[in-house]
């Protein structure tokens, strides 16, 4: 302008001054931050530079507004700064064996991005494009795109506990836009897969007694972790979730984690009942997800023990018992309560046969102090041991064989269901009575060795008739 002084020259962001430090606001009052660079003053110009690091808050129309010694005011042509960033609507993407995660992209910038691209650190996550969507708005454009994520079908199973480790990593995904230059932006997204289970089973148990089934899985945090543990009732395809107030019959074990990310839940079934022979599962929810582990299968592990028969002194005893199932035994033991010892089994080669299995056991040469309580000890080839009830082994005393009246035969005869026995007298012949038919037994008691009554068994008599005169 001729004959004017430039008197004031301030920079203005959407109407509102950018004070000497470089400080001001937007429309929504976020304080954005400027550089201020030195002016440049030329014979009838200035030169003034104006810098703003990238930021969500740095976005309105930007202009230079200069006064003069007149009173004019002039505003320099507006320069829009756009919002260029990209937003997540996730900053961890957990991911399990069965369920995926969605997770939303957003980009704002000028125009629609020249490319974008979703790139994982691991190949055991698969991120599909579902849907993309853009939307003009008053600080340029709002690109979205979803994504489903998932773990990949590459993933090998894990076969045991120790194959299991958690698996964490990120996901960058990133745009390429073009502003006054060409740019990439890239945002960073973790991603951990949890939830991938070990079991096992089948999980071998006996009626009466405790029974620990136990799950492996990988977790990240132990605050994140909820277990329910369901059962399948009978032959119902149907799961029931047990209850967890349910302590007097099964009761919930969760364990820490290990330096690998892996951590157990065991249910604890405290006495073990048929109806509690069947199908288990734990369901563990993993910061907001779902897992479902395989099943373990409960079966019964049984074996009968045959009740031992009476034997005398100097007898030989004879234990047998069944294992049933098809799990072979491999290695059993005679366990005698009262004498505290397992005596070794000599098993036979069951290679070519099925269940049951049939095991004997002879203890030659018995004496009394060998009386008790005897049972099998089982170990079956999975290395679960488990023992029969009790049988009762009696060792029977003799009496001393009573002296055998005139004219009678003595005879030694078994008492039916009994481990005693009794001695008969008869007469040698048919013309011949005993005098006394309350006294033609004995019967002797083989827990003492005594008789139950102490008799002299009746000799026999001939009639002679009365001759009458």
């Amino acid at each position: 302008m001729t004959n004017s002084i430039l008197n004031n020259l301030r920079w203005k962001l959407d109407g509102k001054f950018v004070n000497n430090k470089g400080f001001t606001y937007n429309k929504h009052h976020d304080v954005i931050i400027f550089k201020m660079m030195e002016k440049v003053y030329g014979t009838t110009t200035v030169q003034w530079k104006i810098i703003v690091a990238h930021s969500t808050a740095a976005v309105g129309n930007l202009y230079c507004r200069a006064q003069y010694s007149t009173g004019q005011i002039v505003d320099t042509p507006m320069s829009h700064l756009n919002e260029i960033r990209i937003d997540s609507d996730l900053d961890l993407i957990v991911l399990t064996p069965d369920t995926g995660a969605v997770v939303t992209f957003i980009t704002h910038a000028p125009s629609a991005p020249l490319s974008r691209n979703l790139d994982c650190s691991l190949d055991l996550v698969n991120p599909v494009s579902k849907s993309t969507d853009s939307q003009i708005s008053t600080d340029g454009l709002i690109f979205t795109e979803v994504y489903h994520i998932r773990s990949s079908d590459s993933m090998i199973e894990a076969g045991s506990k120790d194959d299991l480790v958690s698996q964490h990593g990120t996901c960058d995904y990133s745009v390429r836009i073009q502003n006054s230059v060409q740019e990439s932006l890239t945002v960073t997204v973790k991603f951990s897969l949890l939830g991938e289970a070990v079991v096992i089973t089948p999980v071998l148990a006996t009626v009466g007694r405790p029974a620990i089934l136990t799950t492996y899985f990988t977790a990240r945090d132990l605050s994140d972790v909820r277990i329910t543990w369901q059962k399948r009732n009978g032959g119902s395809i149907n799961w029931e979730s047990l209850p967890s107030d349910h302590q007097w019959q099964y009761r919930t074990l969760i364990s820490p984690i290990d330096d690998k990310g892996v951590m157990s839940t065991k249910l604890f079934i405290q006495r073990l009942t048929s109806n509690d022979v069947t199908d288990y599962r734990a369901v563990i929810f993993l910061s907001g997800q779902q897992q479902t582990c395989d099943m373990i299968c409960v079966k019964s592990a049984q074996a009968t023990i045959s009740k031992v028969k009476a034997v005398f002194e100097r007898s030989t005893a004879f234990f047998t018992m069944s294992v049933l199932g098809d799990i072979k035994p491999l290695s059993v033991f005679l366990h005698y309560k009262e004498g505290n010892k397992d005596i070794p089994i000599s098993l036979p080669d069951f290679s070519a046969v099925s269940g049951p299995y049939t095991i004997s056991h002879r203890l030659e040469d018995v004496y009394f102090c060998d009386g008790g309580h005897y049972s099998f000890r089982i170990k079956l080839e999975t290395g679960f041991e488990f023992s029969t009830d009790e049988t009762n082994l009696k060792i029977k005393l003799r009496c001393k064989p009573p002296r055998t009246p005139p004219n009678t035969l003595l005879k030694k005869v078994e008492i039916a269901e009994s481990d005693d026995y009794k001695y008969v007298v008869t007469c040698i012949n048919e013309d011949l009575v005993l005098m006394n038919e309350n006294a033609k037994e004995v019967i002797c008691n083989t827990s003492t060795g005594s008789y139950h009554t102490k008799i002299d068994l009746s000799p026999c008599l001939r009639v002679i008739e009365q001759i009458y005169p």
